[in-house]
């Protein structure tokens, strides 16, 4: 159990190192040891944990829904809410990826419901973010991000508080509110540096290059661009291949 746990911690780092082949390397090792325990319960988080990286690090994303799935099934019947509602937030996110809104949306308002009746307030904050990702009006999506980031704040959820505020810097970058965008993506710039996160770096990157850009700031737009365009080369992000292009 101790080495199924390990496994499934040094997965999350290797993903916020950018590492992604480290990543699911970890996380399958993960699921192998915990199958040889006897701790269902661990099977089902090692089992969404390999549906979240498989999907964020784009390696056989098709086959992380059904991952997802059999995490689902195994904490309805342990009847575990808490466990439960990240298990459909791993679902919903395993949707994302794949541009499914529809079952994207479902999952998520299953794991917000579910969140919110156990107090769960970092996974309330996940279900927000993902369920403002296919929001056609803009206001809203916003109104979601923004509570997002209200709950983890309330849960002192750090790396949860940096990830929407890098998002609130891109849809305003979509607006066209670019001075907007540049601050929210320079606080989301300082924490995701403190913390390590290489993959969340080079999304702020290649968004702040496009702010930049838009803003007639050549120079900065290309030092911005250049450091997305680095770590992608340098940690093989295929989420990122090819972005910013200019």
């Amino acid at each position: 159990a101790i080495r199924a746990l390990a496994l499934r911690r040094e997965a999350f780092i290797c993903q916020r190192r950018g590492e992604s082949a480290a990543t699911v390397g970890a996380a399958q090792a993960a699921v192998d040891a915990a199958e040889k325990c006897d701790s269902t319960a661990l099977e089902g988080h090692c089992l969404a944990t390999l549906a979240w990286v498989r999907s964020m690090t784009r390696t056989d994303p098709q086959d992380a829904p059904d991952l997802a799935r059999r995490a689902v099934a195994i904490f309805e019947r342990l009847g575990v809410p808490t466990f439960l509602a990240r298990a459909w937030l791993v679902l919903g996110n395993t949707y994302v990826g794949l541009e499914q809104p529809r079952e994207a949306n479902e999952a998520c308002e299953r794991a917000l419901a579910l969140a919110r009746q156990c107090g769960d307030l970092t996974c309330q904050a996940g279900a927000l973010n993902l369920l403002g990702w296919f929001e056609p009006d803009q206001a809203k999506a916003v109104k979601l991000r923004q509570q997002a980031l209200a709950a983890y704040t309330a849960a002192g959820n750090v790396h949860g508080r940096a990830i929407i505020i890098g998002n609130l810097g891109s849809m305003a970058v979509s607006m066209g509110l670019y001075r907007q965008a540049r601050r929210q993506l320079a606080e989301a710039d300082a924490m995701h540096r403190r913390m390590g996160n290489q993959s969340a770096l080079a999304v702020n990157s290649g968004n702040l290059f496009e702010a930049e850009l838009r803003m007639g700031n050549l120079e900065a737009a290309r030092v911005a661009g250049a450091e997305a365009a680095e770590i992608v080369r340098a940690r093989k992000i295929r989420r990122f291949a090819g972005w910013p292009s200019g």
